[in-house]
This record gives structure tokens, sequence and C-alpha cells, in this order.
């Protein structure tokens, strides 16, 4: 009851998108509107590795972003056609019985006042850009008459890992991953 009052002052109903009245003037107006933080993160850092033991080489490569906001379009998109309740992403949206500050409560056929403010999200990421593992056949299979002088195979995974709690489109990836097979001839 008491937040069903203090939504009501603002002219809406609980699980509706709260936001604040920043110049404290009692309503919800465009001197409200702020960011409340940035796209520049606080931290880049990245790392390589790189190794050979015997005949088998390696190498990983990663990178990674803290504290950057990012403009999450899919979840005011999704928000304002209340899609969720007829696909199959599971939405996890306030109800009665599920009071959650995850995502505003369904009200198909009308619009959520303030759906914009729900779509900022911290952009953190670990991505492991690249992973290569090869081998290279010992040079005794080769003699002097040989074409071939030196043979290396190898398996080349790129963007097959990234992590983030913020996943657009509504935790369908839309990083792909691809993989390569190759060999490498020295004659």
């Amino acid at each position: 009851q008491e937040e069903a009052g203090l939504a009501a002052l603002y002219g809406q109903k609980p699980g509706e998108v709260k936001v604040a009245d920043l110049d404290g003037n009692g309503k919800i107006d465009g001197n409200d509107r702020m960011i409340l933080g940035t796209n520049r993160p606080d931290w880049v850092g990245g790392l390589q590795i790189n190794g050979r033991w015997k005949d088998l080489d390696f190498s990983v490569d990663c990178y990674g972003e803290l504290g950057a906001l990012a403009r999450d379009t899919y979840s005011t998109d999704f928000w304002s056609s209340e899609m969720g309740r007829w696909n199959t992403v599971k939405v996890d949206y306030w109800t009665p019985e599920n009071p959650t500050n995850c995502n505003p409560r369904p009200v198909a056929g009308q619009s959520v006042k303030y759906l914009s403010a729900v779509g900022y999200h911290k952009n953190n990421y670990v991505n492991i850009r690249n992973i290569t593992v090869g081998y290279t056949l010992p040079k005794t299979l080769f003699n002097d008459k040989s074409v071939v002088k030196k043979l290396r195979v190898y398996a080349t995974a790129n963007d097959p890992v990234h992590y983030s709690k913020f996943i657009n489109s509504g935790g369908i990836s839309w990083w792909e991953a691809f993989y390569i097979f190759g060999v490498n001839l020295q004659f």
C-alpha cells in the first residue's frame, strides 16, 4: 500500500519504472533527465600469452573493459512492444506476487512511462579474442630431397568466449565465434 501511494504521487502504479526527482520540484519533468554514468570505461586491459613446448605452440589473446555504461536498445524496444509475454525469452517482470526490480510490470497495449531510463547497463566484459594451437611436424620426417621442408598444422578460434552480465538482445548473444583450421608449408 505504501508503494502504491508513493507511485500515485507521480501518476504511476506499483511496478512501473521509478525515476528520481533530481531537481526536487515535486514532479518528473525534463529537468530530471540525466544519464548517471559514462560510456567511457574506468579500466581497459588486455593479456596475450604465447608459448611453445617441443613441437607444440599456442597463443591466447584476451581483453576486457570495466565501468562503462552501454545503451541497451533491446530492453527499451522489447518492453515497448511487450514481446516478452509472447515469445520464448524468459522475462523476470514485476507482478504483485513477484515484486522484482528487474523489469517493469507488463502493460500490453499501452506505452511504458520513462522506459528509456531502463536502457542503460554496466557493460563490463572479458573477451577471449583468439586461441591458437599448432603442431609442427618433426624435421626428421623431411629429407633433403623433400619438396616440403617444414609443415605445421593449426587450429584457431576467434572470439570463442565473451563473458558479460549485460548481454544485448535478452540473453541471445550477438557475439559470433568462428574457427579456422590450416596448414603452413615451407618449401
